[in-house]
């Protein structure tokens, strides 16, 4: 607890607290203000003018991508921005929102079932702060926040994933209530993959671990709602691993043995750390203790049991990697590893749990502070060329005759955006998604620097 003597060090940490969230929502929507649609965007476009959005879906499901639920939305969201310019950012909008919305949800049950306790601020607080460590702890955030193709399919799953967690602890339940954690689940195993089997592993062993134990109403999760999880996970997944569009998909990958991926699975996780994660280690220490200090377990929890939490969040990574190891034979794309970010978060969560001390937090909150506040100048500085330079290039393309090959100058720097640069090469896939958009007959290419 706080003592007297820490009070000046609890008022400014409730200071940052409140100039934090704020920096921040500006900076990410000014960031959402200058989005544009990249790479697969435009593949989406050609689908949703030669299909329409339903039977695109279809087609989708049938020769390359069966998330069924992920393509309806990002055809639709794509579609809207063909009409409305501001469509893209409403959706980013939503994004932030039912993020923070999401572990609102699970703080408030947390709390409710006196699991833990808020030190200072409150559910709200704590969710725009977690928000913001997932926010910027993600190995790349133009991939995770900012590329349509990429938020309907991996962060609207995990964020559905979060949520349905909320979902789990609530102790009344109705037909209502059990329906919309039905579909929510349903959502999280129609979406990715690796996310998807490790939940279902997930939801197994807490069923069976219930289903055994003596359980204390007090701390334990109904079993109904158990179930009905699994349900949901296992018609959402069915749908995608038994789908004509994963058949097509696997053929490209080669195929390893179990004990071969074993083997793999650790070279792949050292590469992982270094090359993807080592330098994002002094925002998931920062994030880490602030959110340590803000949430604290409700009775003091024992450093053993905090050890054994840890090794469990250690043993889900290595799981996670494992699953994409044995399909692909390789690191995935830096958009599909959100659980892992979440995972460290908490991992760092329990960590300042185990050393408590009230002016290292602060020193860490003002630092993370002063690191939004550069990055938000930078950004400021220089993201609006980037926007300007697009949407000069996309109006170039919509107005030109299509009578011979179109050359642009390479865009500016896209900074925290993913950015939708195209390449020298016609035969690139941002180059052909892009050509099929607006069925070009010549190509379109970068001037090579």
């Amino acid at each position: 607890m706080w003592t007297i003597e820490n009070l000046r060090i609890l008022q400014l940490n409730r200071l940052l607290l409140k100039l934090f969230p704020v920096v921040f929502l500006m900076l990410y929507l000014f960031l959402s203000w200058n989005n544009r649609l990249a790479h697969d965007d435009f593949y989406s476009i050609y689908a949703i003018k030669n299909y329409g959005i339903l039977k695109g879906v279809q087609h989708q499901f049938f020769t390359w991508c069966p998330r069924s639920f992920a393509v309806l939305l990002s055809f639709c969201v794509i579609a809207l921005t063909q009409y409305f310019s501001f469509a893209l950012f409403i959706w980013q909008l939503f994004l932030i929102l039912f993020c923070v919305y999401c572990f609102q949800v699970v703080f408030h049950e947390l709390e409710t079932r006196k699991w833990i306790r808020f030190d200072f601020g409150g559910p709200i607080s704590g969710a725009l702060m977690i928000s913001a460590a997932l926010f910027f702890c993600v190995p790349d955030v133009g991939q995770a926040w900012f590329w349509t193709a990429s938020t309907t399919t991996y962060l609207l799953s995990f964020l559905f994933l979060i949520y349905g967690i909320g979902l789990l602890f609530r102790e009344k339940i109705s037909f209502c209530y059990g329906f919309k954690t039905v579909i929510v689940f349903f959502v999280v195993g129609n979406s990715s993959e690796p996310q998807a089997v490790l939940t279902i592993l997930v939801l197994i062993f807490l069923f069976v671990f219930y289903l055994l134990k003596q359980r204390d109403k007090s701390t334990s999760i109904p079993i109904e709602l158990l179930s009905l999880a699994l349900l949901g996970m296992i018609l959402g997944f069915s749908l995608v691993i038994f789908a004509p569009g994963t058949s097509a998909r696997s053929a490209v990958f080669p195929t390893i043995s179990f004990f071969e991926a074993l083997i793999l699975n650790y070279k792949l996780l050292y590469i992982l750390f270094i090359n993807k994660i080592s330098w994002k280690f002094f925002l998931l220490t920062g994030f880490g203790l602030v959110l340590g200090s803000m949430i604290r377990p409700t009775h003091q929890a024992e450093k053993r049991k905090i050890i054994f939490v840890l090794l469990a969040i250690t043993a889900l990574i290595e799981i996670f990697q494992f699953i994409i190891t044995r399909v692909i034979s390789d690191l995935s794309a830096e958009r599909v590893y959100l659980p892992v970010t979440m995972f460290l978060i908490c991992f760092f969560i329990m960590i300042s749990w185990l050393f408590f001390f009230p002016r290292l937090y602060l020193i860490t909150f003002a630092l993370l502070f002063c690191y939004l506040g550069c990055v938000s100048i930078v950004q400021f500085h220089f993201i609006e060329n980037y926007s300007i330079a697009y949407d000069k290039r996309m109006e170039v393309i919509r107005k030109d005759k299509d009578t011979s090959v179109v050359v642009f100058e390479p865009l500016p720097s896209s900074g925290l955006l993913l950015s939708a640069e195209i390449s020298a090469d016609t035969n690139a896939f941002p180059n052909q998604h892009l050509r099929m958009a607006y069925h070009r007959k010549f190509p379109v290419l970068v001037r090579s620097e």
